[in-house]
């Protein structure tokens, strides 16, 4: 009896595993496995996998609807305030650079100048927090550099040649002289800063996930598509941002701040102060992420006055709640946190939302002051 069984056993498991044989292969022949081809050399081709791939470029950009375009400019179509995709936008850029430095700008050197040099020109109501990606932790080569670039130049720059970006002349040459010579030099690449101590990941991620925690960064960051809404996305910041600027963002929030999480207090008409993030603004409606991790919409009629804040709603007294390890286990946790197998929990714990009316008694960061209604953020 026991030698029957296992025989039907055995056929079943034999008979599964012909059935996906089968069903893969068919799959395959069919094209239903959709594999990426890695294209190398400087092309547009390559510099769109670049952008959205090694680069992560999206995480602060979008091209039109794809990607993320809350810190920095859109670089596509996109809405009133982007009619004309970054290669076309190219040339007024170009000429403003010629009036601003004397120097004659083709749009070809703008491009350069906007991945060899970012502080360089940055756009009107953006900040100054572009990357250098040619330098770690994103590190591209010189050539993928000027993958990026044919690729900007490709989205409607017929103006933008080939052979100006394979081979930089003027302007373009003496800035990417810059890339090269950084990239050339393994002493220039290393940054000189790393933690004291060794920390446990694991127990990190469980104080980034538990929203009940002394920490629960997941109440308003999220990693992945899992967590809040209020903060930037963590998905690649390790990717992305260096562990001098990661450790600073931790111990000391408000030093830098975001594009688009700037931080709104709102004196409603009843008393009650609202601090947040600004989600979104219609006409007749203020979206805020709270500092409780709650999303509340309100109506512009209730509200007596309100101002964007210089101190951000992240909690600043990290260094005063965790210990030294504990600090060291949330900071190695979100160094895993590259953009290329971010580190999960397979369900992110709830977070547990307050109602509206609670989250309108929240208190705004000390000593911020209301100004007139008539100076609201734009």
């Amino acid at each position: 009896m026991a030698n029957a069984v296992l025989r039907v056993f055995i056929f079943l498991i034999a008979l599964i595993c012909l059935y996906v044989y089968v069903g893969y292969t068919i799959t395959d022949m069919t094209g239903g496995f959709q594999k990426t081809v890695v294209v190398e050399g400087i092309n547009p081709e390559a510099g769109e996998q670049i952008f959205f791939g090694k680069g992560k470029c999206s995480t602060c950009h979008s091209i039109g609807d794809k990607g993320s375009a809350i810190r920095c400019p859109n670089l596509g179509v996109k809405g009133d305030n982007f009619k004309v995709p970054i290669g076309e936008r190219a040339t007024e850029r170009a000429a403003e650079r010629s009036k601003q430095t004397g120097k004659q700008y083709r749009p070809v050197d703008y491009l350069f100048e906007c991945v060899s040099e970012p502080p360089a020109y940055v756009v009107s109501g953006y900040k100054n927090e572009m990357p250098y990606t040619y330098l770690p932790p994103i590190g591209l080569k010189p050539d993928e550099i000027k993958a990026v670039i044919s690729f900007l130049a490709s989205l409607g720059g017929d103006n933008i040649t080939m052979d100006s970006i394979v081979k930089p002349t003027g302007i373009a040459k003496e800035l990417f002289s810059k890339v090269e010579a950084a990239t050339a030099s393994g002493a220039s690449m290393m940054i000189p800063f790393k933690p004291y101590l060794p920390g446990d990941p694991e127990k990190g991620k469980e104080l980034f996930w538990d929203v009940k925690s002394k920490v629960g960064c997941a109440k308003c960051h999220t990693v992945g598509d899992k967590g809040g809404q209020v903060g930037p996305a963590l998905t690649s910041v390790a990717g992305t941002r260096t562990l001098p600027y990661i450790v600073e963002s931790i111990v000391l929030p408000s030093a830098v701040i975001v594009s688009g999480y700037e931080p709104v207090l709102a004196l409603m008409k009843d008393g009650a102060r609202i601090s947040g993030t600004k989600k979104d603004e219609t006409p007749d409606h203020l979206t805020l992420g709270t500092p409780t991790g709650e999303v509340v919409t309100i109506n512009k009629s209730d509200i007596e006055k309100w101002k964007v804040l210089d101190k951000s709603i992240m909690p600043g007294n990290f260094p005063e709640i965790l210990s030294v390890q504990e600090f060291h286990d949330v900071l190695s946790y979100v160094l895993t946190l590259t953009g290329e197998a971010p580190v999960a929990p397979a369900a992110a714990p709830a977070t547990d939302q307050a109602p509206a009316a609670g989250a309108a008694q929240q208190p705004a960061p000390p000593g911020a002051e209301v100004t007139s209604s008539e100076k609201k953020p734009s």
